[in-house]
């Protein structure tokens, strides 16, 4: 394997599942008394976030740093494969919305940003809504602002959808997160409208995207799930515990990610719209998504897998 196809992967774990070795070196730099180094880094860092609102605005987004090979070379590691089923017109605004979320997004990662995208939709600028929490994490946040993330509240999504971008988001969020198993294909949906709202606000067609095969990249350990379902309810944070399957189980299994990219739902502009607009469109939204997954299920293994909606 490309050693700088490794690196890459083992950064955006770095950031996700290890950053954990970061604090526990700054309590070893406590231990051995030099506690000012601790307190400069996290007076620094806190009063860079303090006077930085680019997670709400998307303005840090970097077209060099999403050429670099740290967003481009993870792609190449599964491989992640886009499936078209349409054209996309460039001058066309699209809320994406993503299924399933998986123990880490690889699902979502790549869209708008991977070579391949860029070849099969150019000209498609997509911003990706993100868990409030990813923008309190040192390293992280900035890496997350240069690939186009932005804070994943209602009135950041509304900013983003005006300046004529188009936005991708994780419709089952962090809930589905703690239901990423490899044997089941669960889905957080049927009570999920934030983003069917959004849509028929700005009048933006609605892109249902399955990602076959994200599931099955962690083992997800379930020791403590009830309590951590609580504890998302209240905090909003999802403390998962998986291990991959490579690498001494230190990195995601390689198998292929097939991102079936479905054709836009058409959806009017209602800058007001009533709750029976909105489960309207939501029915249909629905309806496209399962199609989207009977339709191709087969082509990747998922034959005797059923999509299961909560």
């Amino acid at each position: 394997m490309d050693i700088l196809v490794l690196a890459a992967v083992i950064w955006w774990h770095f950031l996700f599942f290890w950053q954990f070795l970061i604090y526990a070196l700054l309590g070893i730099l406590c231990y051995l008394n030099h506690g000012w180094i601790v307190i400069a880094f996290i007076t620094t860092y806190l009063l860079t976030v303090a006077f930085d609102w680019s997670h709400e605005t998307g303005e840090q987004l970097s077209p060099q740093f999403i050429k670099s090979p740290v967003v481009q070379y993870p792609s190449k590691y599964f491989p992640i494969n886009f499936v078209k089923t349409t054209d996309l017109p460039s001058d066309g605004q699209y809320i994406f919305a993503v299924h399933p979320h998986g123990l880490m997004p690889w699902s979502a990662f790549p869209l708008g940003r991977s070579e391949q995208w860029l070849e099969l939709f150019p000209g498609v600028s997509v911003y990706s809504l993100a868990a409030s929490i990813i923008f309190r994490i040192p390293i992280c946040r900035e890496s997350m602002l240069k690939v186009g993330a932005v804070d994943a509240s209602s009135s950041t999504a509304h900013k983003v959808l005006e300046s004529g971008a188009s936005l991708s988001t994780i419709p089952g969020g962090s809930d589905e997160l703690l239901e990423s198993v490899e044997d089941k294909e669960i889905l957080y949906l049927k009570e999920r409208k934030g983003f069917i709202k959004l849509a028929l606000e700005h009048g933006c067609s609605l892109v249902p995207v399955y990602a076959f095969g994200v599931n099955d990249l962690y083992i997800q350990i379930p020791y403590f799930k009830e309590f951590r379902k609580r504890l998302l309810k209240k905090t909003r944070i999802a403390f998962s515990f998986g291990i991959g399957k490579e690498f001494y189980h230190l990195l995601p299994k390689r198998r292929p990610i097939n991102i079936v990219v479905g054709s836009p739902i058409q959806v009017p502009l209602r800058k007001n719209p009533t709750s029976e607009e909105i489960d309207e469109c939501h029915s249909k939204y629905m309806e496209a998504l399962i199609k989207l997954y009977n339709d191709h299920k087969g082509k990747y293994g998922f034959e005797d897998k059923e999509l299961i909606i909560l």
